[in-house]
């Protein structure tokens, strides 16, 4: 039997973070990220030079990356404050550094540092204005000196720290660090910066690697085509005043793939589209432009073949196969990504052993070959995802997992890797979709970045400046190509799709703020270029600043009726809840397993309900749910994953033992799977009486992977009720 063909697309991206007027970079994390993924996941490749996949790397990255090589650090504010000598900070710098310098994985990047962890710690693990105030106060000099220099070690990777043997001797000292050893660090992240590119140019010229495109600052290229074909997966979505400029989408690509061709000295022939977002009018573009391929998520071609009212035969492996996408007499060869997989390396394997994670993986693909086994038609399997934001969840960066899963492809007889053009090139397809469906690769529509009010006021803002830069051009000729140019290049950064991304409650990153302001800077700019005075509007945040809290309190005491359904509307209404949409913020899953979390009690017990995901279809039979709690610690409740699952009555109440002492297994009867999974258990079970700390965590798993933690990178915590509970909540 001939291997399995299998195409890895590792997308590189950061939206443009620079303010060309002032020259200044708002957020360090293009530097940041060099350090670690953009340097090691191509470095890594150099032990396995058998081995090809493709690069999706972003034009708005590729020319930030080359800005900091060119002029030796940019105007990075964070670079700026790092540089400066801890005694010559003032207030508002010290405050800025206390509040922003802790922003990375805690659990990997800073609690597996003591000397860092010992900083967030003595700051406070909740970055309140009250906590920066107090901690400015209490930080000696030297104390600022550490968090300069540890937000700036944390990052750095595994090839970094081979190539400068003195990261990992800084990381070994701690604390303490002098002046001389930080400029040391900083100059080695410049010097880093200057090397990603050629590697990537070597291995692409090598043959090794292929490197794609997207369009060049990730606008959403159907919205740009026309913002109505967001109505075609939601059809009662609300939408922001009609806006249509193809001529801008077709302008993205175009200057994509110049800036491609200029710095790899060949033009890229595929593309993945921003957040794989696709439209039957996206195909001609392409085509005239010299796209040959592209490629997009499962979701969107289950849709088409639903829509076309395909036959449900091998649907399973529809999404293996390859297809031409055709629109209008034009096509272009078209890719499907893998959900699953894809998301598992994502999100999921970081939070298992490497051995555990691949023998998933492995067992996955195994069983991918042999459902394709009997096809006599050529096929391909999608594994496209972040390259950078998942390993910053992965306790050494992904290395020992990239390692020996390459390993086990390079000495596999039953998989083969390769790149995509490549393979379609070799690879003709007789499949053909004739009216591809219109989404992206997150829950197969545009919601994320179009509908809810922020967005929408975004939009708006975009259509105003856009139709006042095309009535000023027109009316005033003696306008120079130069400036015409720089207004013309603020709108397409204001087009791209990551300021959407963070605008109402969707997603919540500590740098909202800054994304808003980002945005509403290159629409200024567009003003500030022609000479013309800024609107108001845009000198306001869009912005309406959601909470941050994840974690809700309950509001009061409650007694629910256990029984797998919500008796009454006020049954669950005094509960707290996890915010389940911002358990991954900087990155989206394609499904969660979870659609609500609520917790709450009485004065005699803890109640828990679980409510299903929007979509039931991404649960798989057999899963575990797993209430870990580390107040009081050593105690688990474990139960079947299972909505509408009548026979679920009990539950295990597990307790690990110490020393000697044996590891106890209690059954109890307190538990209902119906609409929701319901769960109550007695205060004297966990052995807390009133006062005492109660801190949980909920693990999903399949077997012995875990699938899913909520909250990701934190806790659960409340504190056993009194009877006047409610009277402080009411004051509160």
């Amino acid at each position: 039997m001939k291997p399995l063909p299998i195409a890895f697309l590792w997308h590189m991206h950061q939206p443009y973070y620079k303010d060309d007027m002032s020259g200044e970079y708002l957020l360090p994390w293009v530097r940041n990220h060099a350090q670690m993924a953009y340097l090691d996941m191509i470095s890594i490749l150099d032990e396995f030079p058998g081995l090809k996949m493709t690069f999706n790397l972003s034009p708005s990255l590729l020319t930030q990356i080359e800005d900091y090589e060119k002029i030796g650090g940019a105007g990075d504010l964070f670079l700026t404050l790092s540089r400066k000598p801890a005694s010559e900070l003032d207030e508002q710098e010290r405050q800025f550094l206390l509040r922003k310098f802790f922003m990375c994985s805690w659990d990997t990047m800073i609690k597996s540092h003591p000397g860092y962890w010992s900083l967030l710690c003595k700051r406070g693990l909740e970055a309140t204005p009250e906590n920066i105030r107090s901690a400015d106060s209490s930080f000696s000099d030297g104390d600022i000196l550490d968090v300069q220099v540890w937000f700036n070690l944390c990052w750095f990777g595994h090839t970094a720290c081979r190539m400068y043997p003195e990261i990992d001797e800084l990381r070994g000292k701690g604390m303490g660090f002098t002046e001389e050893e930080k400029n040391r660090l900083l100059d080695i992240q410049v010097e880093l910066l200057g090397k990603v590119l050629p590697l990537y140019r070597k291995a692409a010229d090598e043959g090794r690697i292929e490197i794609s495109t997207n369009p060049f600052y990730h606008p959403i290229l159907p919205l740009l085509i026309d913002n109505r074909i967001a109505r075609r997966p939601s059809p009662d979505l609300r939408l922001p005043s009609d806006f249509s400029a193809p001529a801008d989408a077709e302008a993205q690509i175009v200057k994509a793939l110049d800036l491609h061709e200029r710095l790899f000295e060949k033009r890229p022939v595929g593309m993945w589209p921003s957040e794989g977002s696709v439209c039957p009018e996206l195909i001609p573009m392409l085509e005239g432009i010299g796209v040959r391929w592209m490629a997009t998520d499962e979701g969107i071609l289950e849709n088409t073949l639903k829509a076309t009212g395909a036959k449900a035969k091998n649907r399973g492996t529809a999404k293996y196969r390859l297809y031409v996408a055709e629109a209008d007499d034009r096509s272009v060869r078209v890719v499907f990504r893998d959900r699953g997989l894809s998301d598992r390396i994502g999100f999921t394997y970081a939070k298992n052993t490497t051995h555990e994670a691949l023998e998933d993986l492995f067992g996955h693909l195994r069983g991918i070959a042999e459902a394709l086994a009997d096809e006599k038609e050529p096929a391909l399997v999608g594994i496209f995802l972040d390259g950078e934001n998942p390993w910053e969840y992965y306790p050494d960066r992904g290395r020992e997992f990239l390692r020996e899963m390459y390993e086990r492809f390079s000495e596999s007889s039953e998989f083969v890797l390769t790149d995509i053009g490549s393979y379609l090139e070799a690879n003709p397809s007789s499949h053909r979709l004739a009216d591809l469906y219109s989404g992206s690769w997150i829950g197969s529509n545009f919601n994320i970045w179009i509908g809810k009010p922020e967005a929408n006021s975004a939009w708006d803002a975009i259509a105003r400046t856009r139709a006042f830069l095309t009535d000023i051009l027109q009316r005033s000729p003696q306008i120079t190509e130069a400036k015409r140019n720089e207004s013309w290049e603020e709108i397409y950064r204001a087009e791209g799709s990551d300021w959407f991304w963070w605008y109402d409650d969707d997603f919540y990153s500590e740098n909202d703020p800054e994304f808003d302001e980002l945005f509403r800077r290159h629409l200024q700019n567009t003003y500030r270029i022609l000479g013309h005075e800024v609107p108001d509007d845009l000198m306001l945040p869009i912005s309406l600043q959601v909470s941050a809290e994840f974690v809700v309190q309950p509001l009061g005491l409650m007694t629910p009726r256990i029984d797998g359904g919500t008796t009454h509307f006020y049954e669950w209404g005094n509960a707290g809840y996890c915010e389940i949409r911002k358990v991954h913020p900087s990155m989206h899953r394609s499904s969660t397993l979870l659609g609500g979390l609520f917790f709450g009690f009485d004065l005699d017990r803890f109640y828990l309900r679980l409510d299903p995901p929007p979509l039931r279809g991404s649960l798989l039979p057999g899963l575990r749910a797993r209430l870990n709690f580390l107040e009081p610690p050593g105690l688990e409740i474990n139960f079947p994953f299972s909505f509408d699952d009548p026979d679920l009555h009990s539950y295990d109440l597990i307790r690990e033992g110490s020393g000697e002492a044996q590891r106890s297994v209690q059954t109890l009867e307190s538990i209902a799977s119906g609409r929701v999974i319901e769960l109550g258990i007695a205060f004297e079970k966990l052995n807390v009486s009133v006062g005492d700390e109660v801190s949980f965590l909920l693990r999903i798993l399949d077997g012995d992977v875990e699938l899913e933690c909520y909250p990701a990178n934190g806790m659960i915590s409340f504190n056993v009720p009194d009877a006047g509970y409610e009277n402080i909540m009411w004051t509160v």
